[in-house]
Order: structure tokens, then C-alpha cells, then sequence
């Protein structure tokens, strides 16, 4: 069965379809929520609650953009109230999370240590960029962490 096709019988009310579509980007939209939200389980709780959602709404899907897009749009929305219900970061939440690694030697040593002795240490490296980027994102009004990590980081258009 083609895209088009699953994607009538989605449109239809068939769950097993959207989930076949969902899951071409479903860990994109959790790797998303995970970036906006900084939590794990928030995230999968609000992927789950992204699907739903739009499951429910997707009798109103016209095309007018890709499905993928769309369910962006409503885990966006999903993410954007539960953000504004919960405490924001702080403004000058970096220089505090220096200030702990750097008042901490044995934290800081560590630190060092993995990164010159680890066979991963790219890895661990990419880790910690990713968990920076994060970090300093969330000193950003929400519109522009949602817009600044789907052109960024999963290649939105601005259009």
C-alpha cells in the first residue's frame, strides 16, 4: 500500500494507518520534544499525546502542507501550553550551570578525564553540545526555541 493510500484510509478513521505514517517521523517529533522540553518523559508523554491529538483533528488535514508538518504544527501547540504552565528557565541559567561544573573539581576532573580517555569521546562530546544547546535555548522566548530547532535541527523551511 502507497503513502497516498494509507493515508486515505487514515483519513477514513483508520488508526493502524496513521500509525504506519506517524511512525516515519516519530522519533524526529520525540527528538524535537526533547530538545524543547528537556525532559525524557515529558516528551514521550507528549509524543503520545501528539498522536492522539492528532489523530482526533485529522479529519481537518486538508494538505495544504505534509502530514509530517502538521503534526509538528499540534506537538508545537501541545508543547507550547504545557511550557507556558510550568516554571520558565532562568536568564541566567548557563552562568549557573558553569558555576556548578567549574565550583566542583571532582565533577570537572571528570569532565576532562572522559573526554581524554573515552574511545567515545566524540560522542560524549556531541552529547553535551546537544545537551548546550538545549540549555541555551531555553533562555530564548518559546516562539523562537520552536522556530530556532525546526530550521536548525530538523530542517524546516521558513516558509
Amino acid at each position: 500500500m502507497d503513502k497516498q493510500e494509507t493515508l486515505k484510509n487514515a483519513l477514513s478513521g483508520d488508526i493502524n494507518a496513521f500509525q504506519i505514517l506517524f511512525s516515519d517521523f516519530q522519533s524526529q517529533l520525540k527528538s524535537y520534544l526533547y530538545r524543547l522540553l528537556a525532559n525524557r518523559n515529558d516528551a514521550d508523554d507528549l509524543t503520545h499525546d501528539t498522536f492522539i491529538k492528532a489523530f482526533e483533528k485529522l479529519p481537518s488535514f486538508k494538505g495544504a502542507s505534509s502530514l509530517k508538518t502538521w503534526v509538528f504544527q499540534i506537538a508545537t501547540n501541545l508543547s507550547y501550553n504545557y511550557l507556558q504552565r510550568q516554571k520558565r528557565w532562568t536568564p541566567d541559567v548557563s552562568e549557573q550551570a558553569k558555576k556548578l561544573v567549574l565550583g566542583n573539581s571532582t565533577l570537572s576532573n571528570q569532565i576532562i578525564k572522559i573526554h581524554e580517555t573515552s574511545t567515545e569521546a566524540k560522542y560524549d562530546m556531541k552529547e553535551h553540545i546537544d545537551t548546550c544547546f538545549t540549555c541555551i535555548s531555553k533562555n530564548l522566548p518559546i516562539e523562537n526555541q520552536i522556530a530556532l530547532m525546526l530550521k536548525d535541527v530538523y530542517d524546516f523551511s521558513l516558509i
